[in-house]
């Protein structure tokens, strides 16, 4: 493979940040400066340059973990403490067991998107999200009722 040099590089953010030259570009290159490439420098540099590393940040290591990736969502402490209640109450010994069978649930509904999409507009919902929220929240609600989860 044929090494990229510098001024090729610049030239390429060049395209998209007009006022980026061979000076940024080295500071850029080292973290000790603390300057980095803009956002849209570096959409640019990984577009021209695939597989080349962003200068200013450190390579990491792959990972060894047979499911690398991650889903982070946010919520509020009272929910998340209902939520992780459910959960357990269901037989999920945690919270990323359960939520991967509610992954594995939604792409297994996901298959039949358009049947459902069907279903939630004839029921009056717009789309698919805002019938699962009722979903949940009826769920949770029920749940409640029989006192499965404690008020908190």
């Amino acid at each position: 493979m044929e090494a990229v040099l510098d001024k090729d590089k610049v030239a390429s953010i060049k395209t998209v940040c007009p006022k980026h030259n061979k000076y940024l570009y080295s500071l850029a290159k080292n973290p000790a400066f603390g300057i980095r490439l803009s956002a849209v420098a570096v959409r640019q540099h990984r577009k021209a340059f695939p597989g080349d590393p962003i200068p200013g940040e450190p390579e990491r290591a792959p990972s060894k973990r047979k499911n690398s990736e991650s889903i982070i969502c946010r919520s509020t402490k009272k929910r998340k403490a209902e939520f992780l209640r459910a959960i357990k109450d269901d037989g999920f010994p945690d919270m990323q067991t359960g939520l991967s069978s509610v992954i594995d649930t939604y792409l297994q509904v996901g298959k039949q998107r358009d049947e459902l999409l069907a279903a939630f507009k004839s029921d009056g919902f717009p789309d698919i999200p805002s019938g699962i929220k009722y979903l949940v929240d009826m769920y949770l609600i029920r749940r409640k009722s029989n006192g499965k989860v404690a008020e908190g």
